[in-house]
């Protein structure tokens, strides 16, 4: 009960803007560092309220792939910008849906991509800023192809 106890405190801050990481994305970057092959993926979120329910959403995210047997290496970069809704009209924090288009650039092949991504989730402001959200989606890239990716997000960063 302690814990629900600071957490619904938490949802009365009135915050405006947060910046998060996906520690999802860099625990199976870390899980990804063998000999065979690496995956790294760096997130960098931000969420800006502008009116009582709505965000506006952005993020920026680096890809770096390589395998060691063909000497093979790429890096991508991708940003979205869209529109996140919240039930908590006092801030971030609650219940959230987000729809971000982007655009992605890859350095290997010199090659632009469109995407689109989706997402649900849950966030917790504590009273100290600390900002955690946890939520499910998927994302959509088109470069030489369709690739639907499911998307898993276990965030953490600070409100303010």
């Amino acid at each position: 009960m302690i814990g629900y106890s600071v957490f619904a405190e938490a949802n009365q801050k009135d915050d405006h803007t947060l910046f998060s990481t996906n520690l999802a994305y860099i625990g199976f970057s870390a899980l990804s560092l063998s000999e065979g092959g690496t995956l790294i993926i760096l997130p960098i979120e931000n969420q800006t309220r502008f009116s009582k329910h709505f965000s506006i959403n952005s993020s920026i995210t680096s890809l770096y792939y390589g395998t060691k047997s063909t000497q093979n290496i790429g890096m991508m970069i991708l940003g979205e910008c869209g529109v996140g809704y919240h039930t908590n009209e006092n801030g971030l924090a609650g219940w959230s849906f987000s729809l971000l288009p982007g655009l992605a650039f890859a350095f290997d092949t010199m090659k632009f991509a469109f995407s689109i991504s989706g997402e649900t989730g849950y966030q917790w402001i504590l009273n100290n800023g600390l900002f955690l959200g946890l939520s499910v989606g998927g994302k959509n890239i088109w470069m030489d192809g369709n690739l639907l990716i499911p998307d898993l997000k276990l965030r953490i960063g600070y409100a303010f």
